[in-house]
């Protein structure tokens, strides 16, 4: 089954259908982020920033981030999956970030908005490395996989330290639920 969405065509195979619930439909490269926010409409493009008026204003040290979604055929079946981190060199270790991810509520308008705190990290293993050699790798910041509701009425923000990139995913349900066999 061919699916043309967001401007890329994905061939999504049946038998994947039926063994998980949801398929990604395109990769996170920074490039294709931009080019997607910037395939919304300039009229949408103006109602959604007068809404992001209302939102707070980014706390020091910190900045906004804002994804528009633009608006497609059955955004119920669709899902938003933030990435969020940084690159950094590394070298044969395991290195990772934690933080806390908060979903607060724009008061008034009831439109969620999220928020990272208490970065820490990185964090790595302490292996012995034999080549010594190094890789950039990014590093995602643990606890933020939830994947969060598509919707075209109103932006994706994030307020995040700034230095943190945020790039995302939409993943897209292929099928209606199904019911687990009980054992």
């Amino acid at each position: 089954m061919k699916i043309q969405l967001l401007g890329i065509a994905v061939v999504i195979s049946l038998l994947t259908a039926c063994t998980q619930p949801y398929q990604t439909i395109h990769a996170t490269q920074a490039a294709q982020t931009t080019q997607m926010s910037s395939n919304v409409d300039s009229d949408a493009r103006l109602r959604l920033l007068n809404k992001l008026s209302f939102y707070p204003k980014p706390k020091e040290k910190y900045k906004r981030n804002v994804i528009y979604l633009p608006k497609v055929a059955n955004e119920k079946n669709l899902r938003v999956e933030l990435v969020i981190g940084f690159s950094v060199l590394t070298d044969c270790n395991y290195y990772q970030l934690s933080g806390d991810f908060q979903k607060k509520t724009l008061y008034g308008w009831g439109y969620p908005y999220y928020e990272i705190v208490k970065l820490k990290g990185p964090m790595s293993t302490m292996l012995t490395c034999p080549d010594n050699r190094k890789t950039t790798t990014f590093l995602r910041v643990m606890g933020t996989e939830e994947l969060q509701p598509y919707s075209s009425d109103y932006p994706l923000v994030i307020y995040a330290p700034s230095g943190l990139q945020i790039k995302y995913k939409i993943w897209e349900s292929l099928s209606d639920e199904y019911e687990a066999v009980v054992e």
